[in-house]
């Protein structure tokens, strides 16, 4: 059975291509289209899907979507937005046009997709839950799932056993109580991206105080204790009644005013980074702790945007009660395609498999030729190392930064190597020199480290694996002068652990790395410069080596690009 999955029409849209059960392919549209977020029709990651299969669309048995479009009219569009009227004017008049869209967008995908049978519509958090589920590995666990808003739920909770899932419905948190949403409003208010730039917020939060703007989120944050659930208080929030403001005066008046993103960020606008970040936790832990108790599960697993903050992930993990805790790696709404596939799968095949295979390795692959055909093309010397992991690694433990391109492109926002930026995590200085010369980020923002993971105790306080940087741990403190540059304000990390299974070429790297320096951590971050997806395909890799001022680029762990040997013609674009 040959199934597509597609997520599309809010943002990350993606693609997943499933046989027999298992992800042979998928990518996120942006990494083709090269918009960051992409939310349109992802025309180019079906192309490549396809391509990848060396299949036709009239040849596949289902095509999948994760989001119920009429469950979304009838529950959010009528049924709340008129409840609350005239309040909800602006939101209606705002959400004609994605209803506009939604109706009759199954005969439009029929005839993009030249397919003739039904189109499976999965609900949005169904297929979250799905796609953490049937890749975990797992059996039996419990299931949790967190993002801004589905079609109208917001927060949903449930089980699985073998092939089965089952949603407690009567434990879902509907919109406007949203704690994704609350987030976003807030990554906003501190002049940031919402539904982009989150993830700045959770790194800003520690240099912040929690207790400054506690009485705020306390008000906003109500627990209902005897079910796991809590609402938010509209008092403070516009985002129910417009798209276009988040916060009401109320919190400006207990919080100040909203920060402008050229201004200079200011202490309290890291406390209030804090003071989300904390409801945030309670809310998460609130629910999960309850949910281990209803759910008779000894695992969890998890997905949905708002499980992309790996330091509420971590709380999570050493709060509850539960013996795994499992992430999907692409937590936002991109991994829904995969869950939307997978989810017709148990639903529909025969012959299911035993074990159900996970992995994030699942994106475009360059083979060594079409690699040397792009650097012959480009005017590009290169060169071959018959040790190339000896050579790499003392040149990292001289300082140098890396551009790292290998195999299959992960999927998900994380590179977790095989599109990264590698270097050392020593000195401090690391962190700022990677910062000036290469990602041209904000300081506060911290990167993560890879280790091996039988070392992930000798340097973190964790004993669970977290091979896609989804789990922070704390650095030992008799380790923290020795990987500094992956070591935040508040001594933790944002950890990947590297095994030979989930990534042995990086594996080996690290290895060497260990056998030059004593360490077995690499400070591993994407291979981008801020606002920019992750590179895709050799051509830009070059290009942003070229743009920045990298060392190295290392492609298949095979060809060296020498920064210092380019061509003068090239060296003029470095910055």
């Amino acid at each position: 059975m040959l199934i597509l999955g597609i997520n599309q029409g809010i943002h990350d849209s993606s693609v997943a291509l499933i046989r027999k059960g298992e992800v042979i392919f998928a990518i996120e549209e942006e990494r083709l289209s090269r918009f960051k977020h992409d939310s349109s029709f992802p025309n180019l990651a079906i192309d490549a899907s396809l391509r990848y299969a060396n299949v036709k669309s009239s040849e596949l048995d289902a095509v999948c979507v994760s989001f119920d479009p009429m469950a979304f009219i009838k529950e959010k569009f009528l049924k709340y937005n008129l409840v609350s009227f005239p309040q909800t004017l602006d939101v209606l008049l705002q959400e004609m046009d994605i209803v506009k869209s939604m109706v009759g967008l199954e005969e439009i995908l029929k005839e993009k997709l030249d397919f003739k049978q039904d189109i499976f519509f999965c609900p949005h958090h169904e297929a979250h839950m799905a796609s953490a589920y049937y890749t975990s590995g797992l059996n039996n666990s419990a299931l949790y799932s967190i993002d801004g808003m589905g079609e109208i739920v917001c927060s949903a909770v449930g089980n699985a056993e073998g092939n089965l899932i089952n949603i407690y419905e009567d434990k879902n948190i509907n919109f406007p109580h949203s704690i994704g949403l609350l987030y976003a409003g807030v990554t906003n208010y501190l002049g940031f991206k919402d539904h982009s730039d989150e993830g700045k917020v959770m790194g800003l939060a520690p240099y912040g105080s929690r207790k400054k703007y506690r009485e705020v989120f306390d008000n906003i944050l109500q627990l209902l204790k005897e079910n796991g659930q809590y609402t938010l208080n509209l008092d403070y929030l516009r985002f129910p009644f417009s798209r276009e403001f988040w916060l009401t005066e109320l919190f400006e008046e207990a919080c100040g005013p909203s920060r402008r993103p050229q201004d200079k960020l200011e202490q309290r606008h890291m406390d209030i980074a804090a003071g989300v970040q904390r409801v945030t936790e309670i809310a998460m832990l609130h629910t999960v702790n309850h949910l281990r108790e209803i759910s008779n599960s000894p695992n969890l697993c998890m997905a949905g945007g708002v499980a992309l903050n790996c330091v509420a992930n971590g709380k999570v993990q050493r709060g509850c009660d539960f013996k795994k805790v499992f992430v999907q790696p692409g937590a936002n709404d991109a991994g829904t395609a995969i869950g939307a596939a997978l989810r017709y799968y148990y639903l529909h095949a025969d012959n299911l498999p035993k074990k159900r295979p996970g992995g994030t390795y699942t994106g475009t692959f360059y083979s060594d030729k079409e690699i040397e055909t792009c650097l012959k093309e480009m005017g590009l010397p290169y060169q071959t190392h018959p040790d190339i992991f000896q050579k790499i690694a003392r040149e990292l433990a001289d300082g140098r930064i890396i551009g790292w391109f290998n195999g299959r492109m992960e999927f998900g926002p994380r590179a977790l190597g095989n599109r990264s930026i590698l270097t050392s995590p020593f000195p401090a200085e690391m962190k700022d020199i990677i910062n000036d010369r290469v990602k041209h980020r904000e300081d506060f923002r911290p990167f993560a480290p890879a280790v091996l993971l039988e070392d992930l105790q000798l340097y973190f306080e964790g004993d669970q694996e977290s091979p896609y940087m989804l789990m922070t741990y704390k650095t030992r403190k008799e380790q923290v002068d020795s990987i500094p540059a992956v070591t935040h304000v508040d001594r933790m990390a944002r950890v990947q652990t590297v095994t030979e299974e989930s990534n042995p070429v990086l594996r080996h790297l690290i290895e060497a790395f260990k056998s030059v320096t004593g360490v077995s951590v690499l400070l591993n971050t994407s291979f981008n410069v801020m606002g920019q997806p992750i590179v895709e395909t050799p051509r830009q890799a070059v290009e942003c080596f070229l743009g920045v001022q990298m060392d190295f680029l290392v492609f298949n762990a095979k060809f060296v690009i020498d920064a210092s040997l380019v061509p003068d013609e090239y060296k003029k674009l470095r910055t």
